[in-house]
C-alpha cells in the first residue's frame, strides 16, 4: 500500500491496529496522531503545516508560517480523500465522511461531511 509521507517519520505515531490505505498523503512536520483501530480511507491528507511562501508572497502577513499536530481518536473512519488542516482533533469512535474538508476539532461520537465539515449526525454504539 503506498502512500506519501513529506516531513519526519519520528512524527507519526499509530497506535494498535490503525491502518492507512493506498495514496494517503501525510505532511509529518508536526505531530500525526492515528488512534487504535482507526482507518485512513483511500487518498486521504492530512497536514500539519501551513505556509504561503514567506517572506515572497505577502499573504505570509495575514497567514504567518504554522505548523500544529493531528490527533485522531481511536475508532475512527477517515473517509476517502477527505482532508484534515492542520492543528484539529478528532474524537473517538467519529468519521469524517469521504471529500470532506476538516477545519476544526471534531467530538467524540459524531459523523462530519462537507466542507468546512460540520456535524451531520451524532453516534451512539446502538445506532
Amino acid at each position: 500500500s503506498s502512500h506519501t509521507l513529506v516531513g519526519d517519520y519520528k512524527n507519526l505515531y499509530l497506535h494498535p491496529n490503525s491502518e492507512i490505505n493506498k495514496d494517503c498523503f501525510l505532511l509529518a512536520k508536526d505531530r500525526i496522531e492515528i488512534g487504535e483501530n482507526s482507518t485512513l480511507a483511500y487518498g486521504v491528507t492530512v497536514l500539519t503545516s501551513a505556509n504561503p511562501n514567506g517572506p515572497k508572497n505577502e499573504l505570509v502577513k495575514l497567514y504567518p508560517a504554522m505548523t500544529a499536530p493531528v490527533v485522531i481518536g481511536a475508532n475512527c473512519w477517515i473517509g476517502a480523500n477527505a482532508t484534515i488542516l492542520p492543528g484539529v482533533t478528532i474524537g473517538d469512535f467519529s468519521v469524517v465522511a469521504a471529500g470532506a474538508v476538516v477545519t476544526k476539532n471534531v467530538p467524540s461520537g459524531v459523523v462530519v461531511a462537507g466542507n468546512p465539515a460540520v456535524i451531520k449526525k451524532r453516534l451512539t454504539k446502538q445506532n
